[in-house]
């Protein structure tokens, strides 16, 4: 049985974390570690379609929750004028630059959460790794022979690039050392972590 791990209200909605898939209908996608965004009320199908993105229109605001599956990566909720986004965002993701998609642009985000995810000090990679993220020197760190990756920074600094006045809140939450979360990088699992976004008419 799923168990809620976290909770988090917003302007036009809010978050629920669960550790495994809970018992209620949602939105969700195939996630393939891509760049695509869909829109939500498209992916209501039996057969998912391949995308790590979700978003919405206020015009067009879906009746049941949007679902973003994670175990490491960046589930990350934008707050915009005109609408929603909810995406999933791994170091491939953003060096795809989901963040950048027009779909993404259209809501005129002004807020995003980015919740539960691996921390730099549990996230070693290699030194070719940097050639990713050009420009983004401050999100690695080197300790001795160690070599590690804030993604969650340079998922914020992405963001603040793309939308200079966007407000950016970081979840506090490791998924790596934070034993309720679900974690493929500590135990190769393939349980994921619910990151269920509630739109305003409907969370209660």
């Amino acid at each position: 049985m799923s168990k809620l791990l976290l909770e988090k209200k917003f302007i036009q909605g809010g978050i629920r974390v669960f550790n495994d898939r809970p018992p209620f209908e949602f939105i969700e996608i195939k996630q393939i570690h891509c760049e695509v965004v869909e829109e939500a009320s498209s992916c209501q199908a039996k057969e998912l379609k391949e995308a790590d993105g979700l978003y919405f229109l206020f015009s067009k605001s879906p009746v049941i929750p949007l679902a973003i599956k994670t175990a490491d990566c960046l589930p990350i909720t934008l707050i915009g004028k005109k609408g929603v986004a909810h995406i999933h965002a791994g170091w491939r993701g953003l060096n795809l630059g989901i963040q950048n998609q027009e779909m993404v642009k259209a809501i005129e985000p002004f807020y995003a959460y980015i919740g539960p995810s691996i921390h730099q000090e549990s996230y070693e990679v290699s030194d070719d790794f940097r050639d990713n993220f050009p420009g983004l020197e401050e999100c690695f760190n080197r300790n001795n022979e160690r070599l590690t990756f804030n993604l969650p920074l340079a998922g914020k600094l992405s963001l603040q690039q793309l939308f200079p006045q966007i407000e950016v809140e970081l979840s506090s939450l490791d998924t790596f050392t934070t034993p309720s979360h679900n974690s493929f990088r500590k135990t190769k699992t393939k349980q994921r972590n619910y990151n269920i976004f509630y739109p305003e008419n409907i969370w209660e």
